[in-house]
């Protein structure tokens, strides 16, 4: 393709695969979209780890986030 990956891996999220399985050694990446919530909230995920999922689980809890306001009114 000889596209730069950063245009590689946006092309592929443009895509919407139905589902990705990203190891540690893949150059791709992706979001996540929240709702808007006006004041602080907690983000806990929690990931599946291993080729089978059948690895040792990741656990992330984030406090006291704040969505980003407008600048400009």
């Amino acid at each position: 393709m000889n596209a730069p990956m950063a245009s590689q891996s946006t092309f592929r999220w443009t895509l919407l695969p139905e589902r990705l399985d990203f190891r540690p050694d893949e150059a791709e990446g992706g979001n996540l979209v929240l709702p808007r919530e006006k004041g602080p909230f907690t983000l806990e995920a929690y990931f599946l780890a291993g080729a089978d999922k059948a690895g040792e689980a990741i656990r992330v809890r984030l406090e006291n986030l704040y969505c980003a306001e407008d600048s400009e009114p």
